[in-house]
């Protein structure tokens, strides 16, 4: 904070105003400087094992609890604000312990699964970086891509057995013996006893999320790119 409050923003409307006379490259090079030493403390500091704390999304409790007893503690004007840490203690409970989507479908273009050890997989990628790193925040997790060319097996939640197929090739088997299978960019022709989502569960650019319940998956539908505008 020193380096920000005396490197970087006296310096940003310092150079506006030397623009003018052409006389700004001495002053933004004392803001670059700043700028690339906070981000080498950081980068430092955050290599650090342990250093970053990721718990995911949290119980929906806790964001309206703990503003409750923050908005206690800073309105009531006596000793009695104090019991406004009583329920901003409370909501630290619910701190990462929000529910955990099985499976995410941005389109063909991102497909992630959470498998039961708590992992995050990506069968598919292309492009969407930014809808992969919200969905990372919110799992908690470090996402790792899944090698699924021209396919690949994950087992999910309460034992539900997901496969993933590039192409019609070993669908047969997968309809025996998987719950769910996922072929964007080929159709079935017959029967499958799996929740199948194939090339026509995918003519709809909508995004979806599901969870697993009882042992099946339940859609939850997204209207937009962001993850936080659902119907």
């Amino acid at each position: 904070m020193p380096i920000f409050g005396t490197l970087i923003m006296p310096m940003a409307p310092l150079s506006l105003l030397l623009m003018s006379v052409g006389l700004e490259k001495p002053v933004l090079f004392l803001m670059q400087t700043g700028i690339e030493s906070v981000v080498a403390i950081g980068t430092y500091f955050t290599a650090i094992s342990g250093a970053l704390w990721r718990p995911g999304a949290s119980a929906a409790f806790t964001l309206p609890v703990a503003g409750l007893g923050f908005g206690v503690l800073c309105l009531v004007p006596n000793n009695w604000r104090f019991i406004g840490a009583l329920p901003i203690l409370i909501a630290l409970f619910g701190v990462g312990q929000g529910a955990r989507q099985a499976l995410h479908m941005f389109g063909r273009d991102l497909i992630v699964a959470r498998t039961a050890e708590a992992e995050l997989f990506v069968l598919r990628q292309r492009g969407k970086q930014y809808e992969l790193d919200r969905l990372a925040r919110h799992h908690g997790l470090t996402p790792e891509t899944l090698s699924c060319r021209p396919s690949c097996r994950l087992v999910l939640q309460d034992g539900v057995q997901l496969a993933y197929h590039d192409r019609s090739a070993g669908l047969t088997k997968s309809c025996r013996e998987a719950d769910v299978i996922i072929m964007p960019f080929a159709e079935a022709r017959y029967p499958c006893r799996a929740q199948l989502f194939d090339s026509r569960a995918f003519k709809t650019r909508r995004h979806r999320q599901f969870a697993i319940k009882e042992g099946a998956l339940t859609a939850q539908y997204m209207r937009r790119e962001r993850l936080w505008e659902r119907d």
